[in-house]
């Protein structure tokens, strides 16, 4: 009993193929009609038997009544198997091959199955293709015109089956529930067409809009990466040419040295070794502060939100030794705010700026002055400055200050790479840094920018 309950389910249920979407389609929309058509037909033979209809020939309606069912029936099994394209032609050519009957045998051109022939050339075009349309679009028309030449030469036949009101009406329902049920199946077909289109749309337009980003940081990375390049090139030769000054230093006097010896020149000596341990301290403060400078951005402390006065006290207290014995006056903004950051390296970065206003302070005696303080903001981030009354900084130099092993004046104590070091940490922080001077004597004011 299962086993015969699950073949009737399986009966009345659409195949469906789940490697070809477009033959799922076909077979449910064939799989509707024939059953729309078995019911019709069940209809129409319950309306003749019950006598609601009356049947003009008995033999070819009995005929009928056996051939037709069991057609439909054996489509719905070909279905099953699979065989859809098959099942497509074959139930278009019956209902063209019927709906031809019909109209000869019901009154021709007055017939109200003529109708069905727009129903076949429907079903042609959604079950079969555009061949398929053509066909019967051509086999139409030509029944068509030879029901008219048989209504011309009056050689059609009375009615083979049936011509009474009811039986028109049932035709025509039929006729328009077949019709109905096609297009809505189409529609529907189409209306998902057209939202898989719209999500594949959108899809792309994200895949596209992906690409694009994808594009645009390649773009930011390759000049990144230019500048990087750029960068490491000006590095390269900057800390050879620097390095290789101490080295031609210590090989000049080394060769100095060992001639003051072979000519036995003991008050020349002790000026050779001078000068050799002179280079070499030079050399090795250049390497301290190189490593120092590599190890920004590397190795920092965790961030931590402090008080900026906080860090302006150790850096004052660090450079203590310039600023008190040149009798430099230090002002700081009160109310300093918060920032967030490493707070080792930050005290480092103002240690250097303050340390670089003291020595270039000048040889003034009139109020010497450096100011620490906080002025607005700019891109979110406050801006932090170090203001002095110094040498100044003339206008076409205020960019290569910020560079490796630049200095105004080469006879200057220091390396040159404070400010670098200074520029490395508050870049690392996201910040930025500047200098503005109205000019040489009038002092410099070092601007930079913290998150808060």
């Amino acid at each position: 009993m299962k086993t015969v309950f699950s073949y009737i389910r399986n009966f009345f249920t659409p195949p469906m193929f789940v490697d070809d979407e477009n033959k799922t389609r076909i077979a449910r929309m064939l799989h509707v009609i024939l059953l729309i058509f078995l019911v019709s037909i069940g209809v129409a033979f319950f309306l003749a038997f019950s006598g609601r209809v009356k049947v003009t020939n008995q033999t070819f309606f009995n005929i009928s009544a056996v051939i037709g069912p069991l057609s439909i029936i054996t489509l719905l099994i070909a279905l099953q198997k699979g065989y859809v394209h098959f099942v497509a032609w074959a139930f278009v050519s019956f209902q063209w091959f019927s709906t031809v009957i019909q109209v000869i045998g019901s009154n021709g051109l007055e017939s109200p199955a003529l109708g069905a022939f727009i129903v076949t050339i429907l079903l042609a075009g959604f079950l079969i293709n555009r061949r398929g349309v053509l066909i019967f679009g051509a086999l139409s028309s030509i029944s068509i015109f030879a029901v008219a030449y048989l209504e011309i030469n009056q050689q059609i036949p009375s009615p083979i089956i049936f011509t009474d009101l009811p039986a028109k009406l049932f035709i025509l329902l039929t006729i328009i529930v077949v019709g109905t049920a096609v297009l809505y199946m189409v529609m529907r077909t189409l209306q998902k067409a057209l939202g898989n289109s719209r999500t594949y749309a959108a899809e792309l337009e994200q895949v596209v809009q992906g690409k694009t980003r994808a594009e645009n940081e390649v773009i930011v990375l390759n000049q990144q990466l230019q500048q990087q390049v750029e960068e490491l090139e000006r590095f390269t030769y900057t800390v050879s040419h620097d390095l290789r000054s101490p080295l031609v230093t210590i090989k000049g006097f080394l060769g100095m040295l060992n001639q003051d010896l072979q000519d036995n020149r003991p008050d020349k000596i002790q000026s050779d070794f001078d000068r050799i341990t002179g280079a070499a301290d030079k050399m090795d403060a250049l390497l301290t502060d190189l490593l120092e400078l590599s190890r920004i951005g590397r190795k920092m402390n965790p961030p931590e939100d402090v008080q900026f006065m906080n860090i302006v006290e150790d850096a004052l207290e660090n450079v203590h030794g310039r600023i008190e014995p040149r009798g430099i006056t230090v002002q700081i903004q009160p109310n300093l705010p918060v920032i967030h950051g490493d707070r080792q390296r930050l005290t480092e970065a103002l240690q250097n700026l303050v340390d670089n206003a003291a020595k270039y302070i000048g040889d003034q005696t009139n109020n010497p002055r450096i100011e620490i303080g906080q002025r607005g903001e700019q891109d979110g981030k406050q801006i932090f400055f170090v203001k002095d009354n110094g040498i100044g900084i003339a206008t076409e130099f205020s960019e290569q200050i910020f560079g490796l092993f630049n200095k105004l004046n080469s006879q200057s104590e220091g390396t040159g790479i404070g400010l670098a070091l200074v520029k490395r940490i508050i870049e690392t922080h996201g910040g930025k840094i500047w200098v503005e001077s109205e000019g040489l004597g009038k002092g410099s004011t070092f601007f930079f920018t913290l998150p808060k």
